[in-house]
């Protein structure tokens, strides 16, 4: 029945017919809840459903989803997801055998701004986990060109979401920039990071790259006027790389000392060899290898 999004009033008779129906599983692990969010189910059957047997909520399905993972990613209704959380909190926080969040799902498909505040708002740190390809959210929000709003809030709640790559070395801003109209969004996110304009995924394209490729004349020009503007702020060094770059030229420094220290020793000696030769006083030379030995004492 749930298939069919009949009227609430034929599954409370059902309901009413056999209460436990509403337990029964079929064979891939579905029970009558998770088949009603699939199919894009009312909130009033759902809530039927629901009000029947509220630990349904809370049951996975053979691909380790609760109802509330399909109410996500077939775009249910603020009603539906919010009745799903109210029944089982702790939902929001449940990945399925892909790795992903309900979040991820509502982001990957598109959802509005109080569906994602819903979410966040029982589970916070749900912005900042990572599915099974490195992705959170906000990855998922700016591939599917989520509403500037809807960035806004994951931003948010996990600023430093902008920072994060997936297992292809993608920021969200890399995403973001193959729409055409995505500028607000671009806009915040580069603002927040604006090192990210630089970066080069695993393929070795930077946002520009992809905006190009997308044939978007306004993004393009946006995103050069951005780096021009920020041109002098701009670098590819993360503190990693600065921190790096401050031990190789220590170590040069030290490198270039102990040549300088060998050096005197080899003079010192040359000297040496030449006085025993020609039979001179050898302690000028002594005296020399002397204080090139302390001086090697004091420079490594």
């Amino acid at each position: 029945a749930c298939v069919l999004q009949p009227p609430n009033r034929v599954v409370e008779v059902l309901i009413e017919a056999y209460p436990d129906g509403v337990q029964a599983k079929d064979q891939d692990g579905w029970l009558p809840i998770h088949c009603a969010c699939f199919y894009r189910a009312s909130e009033g059957l759902v809530s039927a459903l629901l009000e029947a047997n509220p630990k349904g909520a809370g049951v996975k399905d053979d691909e380790g989803r609760l109802p509330i993972h399909y109410a996500c990613l077939k775009g249910a209704p603020i009603g539906v997801v919010q009745a799903l959380l109210n029944a089982f909190p702790k939902g929001a926080q449940i990945k399925d055998d892909d790795g992903r969040l309900p979040i991820h799902h509502a982001c990957s498909k598109g959802a509005s701004d109080d569906i994602i505040e819903a979410l966040l708002k029982v589970a916070p740190k749900t912005a900042l986990t990572k599915d099974d390809q490195g992705r959170i959210a906000l990855h998922h929000a700016c591939r599917k060109n989520a509403s500037a709003a809807v960035i806004e809030i994951l931003m948010k709640v996990f600023v430093k979401g902008v920072t994060i790559t997936d297992d292809q070395d993608k920021l969200p801003v890399h995403y973001a920039c193959q729409h055409a109209d995505a500028k607000p969004a671009i806009k915040m996110l580069l603002e927040s990071n604006p090192q990210s304009i630089l970066k080069k995924d695993s393929f070795g394209n930077t946002p520009l790259d992809y905006a190009k490729a997308n044939g978007s004349k306004l993004i393009v020009s946006f995103l050069e006027k951005f780096q021009t503007e920020h041109n002098g702020s701009l670098s590819n060094d993360t503190p990693f790389d600065k921190a790096r770059d401050k031990k190789i030229e220590d170590l040069g420094k030290t490198v270039s000392s102990l040549q300088n220290i060998l050096r005197s020793f080899a003079d010192a000696g040359k000297d040496m060899q030449r006085s025993v030769k020609n039979g001179q006083d050898v302690n000028s030379a002594v005296q020399k290898l002397s204080e090139a030995l302390v001086a090697a004492g004091k420079n490594v």
